[in-house]
């Protein structure tokens, strides 16, 4: 049943967020809702939020690239050290490709009194995934046998290592944690399981370690944000010296209010205080990786990224996470009825360092093909009565809904609900679809 009061409460409290962010990119916005509101026309509300939030994507945008389509890919030497974003950071550069946004990683650096630290973006999160394979590359390429324990699941990360031939896997991270080189952590694996690592654990094993070697301890936390704690994890491990942490994510989804202005990946590097001059020489390794690999960001980006919220508003992904929850909260009872085989979110013990939450829900249908898959996926757009778009990725302000099949022998047929911001008429509609799935018995009553 849903319940108009909060629902009205949902789309003011949206609406009057937009205004927030439209008056900080200077974007005119003026559009009544409040008759639409008290009428509870929740259709035509969706439909001028997402007007709205094209107009913000679209102005943007345009304000950027017109503001620095007055320098060239090369600009002349007497322009390089006025190049500014439009809010008026300097971003130098004298050859794109190998644009260094040093003023504005230090703005996104978590300071600290017991970590050394830097930043680094790259153009995307998958190229700070392979900055990092280079860099292993290139700091253990003696090493005949890399032994790395991998708690991971995104498929495109999986890939990427697959190429890293004298990598070792290991099983157990206890058993092996006195000759580990490499530790990658997804703290909850981007895969149909959706397994939660224990941190605990791991933080436990690190403080029992003797070898004084050199290890690499890395987190890709695309799934949690800025949500995800890592100066508590590094509190954890003050005393231990020779631990070299690395936090990666995509900025794209939950980092960007929702609004996708740009691809973007983000790299944190950590060592202890006593190991300074390591921190300097990797972080050297790194930056130099980027520009001859073509893995920076463009000034462009790093302009369209230079507004006050910006990977700083960690409302805005609690929020997305907490309606995934409350949403698979809703429905998981409806798990292995009718056509739904499974519905799946992260289950785990609480814990200090990030929130055992994802920012979507897998749902799998029972004796799948490719034509169901559709079948069920349309259903429940069009079921939904409000904005719901058939699409990839997650952390938008609104639902979406993706399909996909795994690569797997066995492939699974997978879909892949994104709870937005806004809880809006769609999101109790879906719920009230799913529940009609659990109900139905063939696949030709969704016809």
């Amino acid at each position: 049943m849903i319940q108009f009061e909060k629902l009205r409460k949902n789309y003011e409290e949206e609406f009057l967020k937009l205004y927030q962010i439209a008056d900080i990119l200077d974007i005119n916005i003026s559009v009544d809702f409040k008759k639409k509101l008290n009428n509870n026309e929740f259709v035509k509300l969706d439909l001028l939020l997402e007007e709205i939030y094209l107009k913000i994507q679209s102005e943007w945008t345009q304000k950027n690239y017109s503001f620095l389509n007055k320098f060239s890919k090369t600009p002349r030497q007497e322009q390089i050290n006025n190049i500014q974003t439009i809010n008026g950071l300097n971003i130098p550069y004298s050859y794109e490709r190998c644009f260094l946004p040093e003023k504005f990683e230090h703005n996104l650096m978590e300071k600290l009194d017991f970590f050394e630290s830097r930043v680094l973006l790259y153009s995307s999160g998958m190229s700070a995934i392979l900055a990092v394979v280079l860099f292993l590359n290139t700091i253990l390429k003696n090493k005949d046998n890399i032994v790395c324990y991998f708690f991971g699941g995104y498929f495109e990360t999986i890939k990427l290592f697959a190429n890293f031939s004298s990598i070792h896997y290991v099983n157990s991270l206890e058993e092996n944690i006195e000759i580990m080189d490499v530790i990658y952590i997804e703290p909850i694996k981007y895969d149909l399981s959706m397994e939660v690592v224990n941190i605990k654990h791991v933080v436990d094993t690190l403080k029992r370690r003797k070898s004084k070697k050199p290890l690499f301890v890395i987190f890709d936390t695309t799934l949690h944000g800025n949500s995800f704690k890592i100066r508590t994890f590094l509190e954890y491990i003050t005393n231990i010296d020779q631990i070299i942490v690395i936090n990666l994510r995509s900025l794209l989804k939950l980092d960007q209010e929702g609004l996708e202005f740009a691809h973007a990946g983000l790299l944190e590097l950590f060592t202890s205080v006593k190991v300074k001059p390591i921190l300097e020489r990797f972080y050297e390794i790194l930056k130099t990786n980027r520009w001859v690999c073509s893995l920076s960001p463009t000034p462009a980006t790093v302009s369209l990224l230079d507004f006050k919220g910006f990977s700083k508003d960690l409302d805005y992904c609690m929020r997305i996470l907490e309606n995934n929850m409350l949403f698979y909260n809703q429905i998981k009872k409806y798990s292995g009825k009718g056509l739904i085989e499974k519905i799946i979110f992260p289950s785990g013990s609480t814990n200090e360092i990030f929130p055992v939450e994802a920012p979507f829900v897998f749902v799998t249908i029972k004796n799948p093909s490719i034509e169901r898959l559709q079948l069920v996926v349309n259903f429940l757009i069009s079921n939904s009565k409000g904005i719901i778009y058939n699409r990839q990725s997650f952390g938008f302000r609104n639902t979406s809904i993706d399909y996909f099949i795994t690569s797997d022998i066995d492939p699974k047929y997978i879909i892949k609900i994104a709870i937005g911001r806004v809880k809006g008429l769609s999101y109790y509609n879906l719920i009230d679809s799913i529940e009609v799935l659990s109900d139905v018995k063939e696949y030709s009553s969704l016809l």
